[in-house]
């Protein structure tokens, strides 16, 4: 899928390339607030916020917010696996 970042209005939005789930986050992830994932075990949101860390981290040619980004992931349950 396609990775893009979108500039509307001048709000920036990290878009996943995935047409149905950018629609249902509005145009996507707007970088410097905070996106709280809730849902039963084995529903993707690990996979989630590892996909938009990827992409948040890009460089900016290819829809990222350039290699001097920062993510900031908070695992509230202290389950992260780096090897994941």
């Amino acid at each position: 899928s396609e990775i893009k970042m979108k500039k509307e209005q001048n709000v920036i939005y990290l878009r996943s390339g995935i047409e149905v789930l950018d629609a249902y986050l509005r145009g996507g992830l707007s970088p410097g607030t905070i996106t709280e994932l809730v849902g039963p075990p084995g529903v993707g949101k690990t996979q989630f916020c590892k996909m938009f860390t990827v992409i948040a981290t890009l460089p900016v040619e290819m829809g990222g917010m350039g290699s001097d980004s920062t993510v900031l992931y908070i695992d509230s349950e202290n389950n992260f696996s780096a090897t994941r």
